[in-house]
């Protein structure tokens, strides 16, 4: 919760106090003013964390993107920068882990942007069009579906194990999935921040998720 969250929980709870010590006291107009005020701060609360809630989703859940048969295999873009230059082996990797899952090949590479369906690239701070960017500064990445290609910006690769989930993770976004909830594999938002006790299968690859890019990409 953000500081306006958290000033509108304190209000309410002193208004409550309030009108506990002075129940006495207060005329039954004070008590209505004061009720009054202390529902009025509650829906103001309320819609905050319902907005925060939006913005969180509008991070993890981006919009899902559908290609054809005859796109396959996408071809992927890797942008060379030095962000991205170490790690070549967790991208290589990351797509054949994926090909393999779902039973074809399902990802390719070029050179020329101008032919992939997927950028990997480092952040810039905007999405498609130059559209200022209004995800999380904090997540590890996120993906921009652009009308003809899905664009994966990478903030933060601290490591090559971290790196290799991430580009897992957002590869599946650029091939159409969404996010998982907890205990679906790589497609969770949670394995952005693994912490002790996750699941074993965190980093597989669910099989709701390969039997579903095996309907959409092989042939």
């Amino acid at each position: 919760m953000d500081v306006y969250t958290w000033l509108g929980v304190g209000c309410f709870v002193a208004a409550s106090v309030l009108l506990y010590v002075t129940r006495n006291k207060l005329t039954w107009r004070g008590r209505l003013i004061l009720v009054g005020g202390m529902f009025g701060v509650l829906g103001a609360t309320v819609y905050r964390i319902d907005q925060n809630r939006s913005a969180v989703e509008k991070v993890w859940h981006p919009q899902a993107i559908v290609w054809k048969k005859d796109q396959v295999p996408l071809l992927i873009f890797v942008e060379k920068s030095p962000g991205l230059a170490d790690y070549h082996t967790a991208i290589m990797d990351a797509t054949a882990m994926w090909s393999r899952r779902i039973g074809c090949a399902a990802f390719g590479f070029t050179e020329d942007p101008s032919q992939a369906q997927l950028w990997l690239r480092t952040s810039t701070g905007e999405g498609c069009d130059n559209a200022r960017s209004t995800d999380n500064p904090k997540a590890s990445a996120s993906t921009y579906y652009c009308g003809g290609h899905a664009d994966v910006q990478f903030r933060r690769l601290d490591d090559i194990h971290e790196a290799f989930r991430i580009v897992m993770h957002e590869l599946g976004h650029g091939a159409g999935l969404d996010d998982d909830g907890p205990g679906d594999g790589i497609m969770w938002a949670g394995v952005m921040e693994p912490q002790a006790g996750d699941p074993p299968d965190l980093l597989l690859i669910s099989n709701k998720d390969a039997a579903a890019l095996h309907e959409r990409l092989c042939q």
